[in-house]
């Protein structure tokens, strides 16, 4: 059992690092890349899903997608049905970083995709703050086999 755990604990960390340095890679963050996923795979989206699939709070969305807006990656239009609503769409440029991301995950990039390959600087708030969106260095030692830590 604690060899499965182990495992499963090395998966999860490999997911989680794999996911900072594809978002690293095209110069957003890893929350942005998961808006442009969601987005990618299910379509046209109200920022209200987004809130319940990313288990991010309403106002945080709403900067997330400010920020993506400006960068030109998603744009908001119209809900077709609901008038008090928008969705959340892909722009070209959005479909190409997420496309270039995919991309990465499958192999069939022949190199990672780099922010001015798709014309992305990065995505950043407005005033200028933010983390650095370098690759992820892993900062612990691998338990021993066995071990659980």
């Amino acid at each position: 059992m604690n060899r499965l755990a182990l495992q499963l604990r090395d998966l999860i960390v490999a997911t989680d690092e794999y996911r900072r340095a594809e978002a690293a890679a095209l110069g957003i963050g890893v929350a942005e890349a998961a808006v442009l996923g969601e987005i990618h795979h299910r379509g046209p989206l109200p920022p209200s899903a987004l809130v319940v699939r990313l288990g991010i709070a309403s106002a945080g969305v709403t900067a997330l997608l400010d920020r993506l807006t400006v960068a030109g990656l998603v744009q908001r239009e119209p809900h077709p049905t609901d008038r008090r609503s928008v969705l959340v769409t892909l722009t070209p440029r959005g479909r190409a970083a997420i496309t270039a991301m995919f991309a990465m995950f499958t192999g069939t990039g022949r190199r990672a995709a780099r922010p001015r390959d798709l014309g992305l600087g990065g995505v950043r708030p407005p005033n200028g703050g933010g983390r650095s969106h370098e690759p992820p260095r892993r900062t612990h030692p691998r338990p021993e086999p066995g071990r659980v830590s």
